[in-house]
């Protein structure tokens, strides 16, 4: 987990909402996936059933 996951991380935490590039979009989501961040690691779940199905 690099310093920008950290950094949109926290800014979501504090701010409600985040916006990243979409080329970091998965590292983000990995990462919250990971420290179980509510309101984003269930996106991750979302994501991979939709991109399974």
């Amino acid at each position: 987990m690099g310093w920008r996951q950290v950094v949109a991380l926290l800014h979501f935490m504090y701010c409600g909402e985040v916006v990243v590039e979409e080329d970091h979009l998965v590292d983000l989501l990995n990462a919250a996936s990971s420290l179980s961040v509510t309101g984003l690691s269930h996106v991750t779940s979302a994501l991979v059933s939709s991109q399974v199905g």
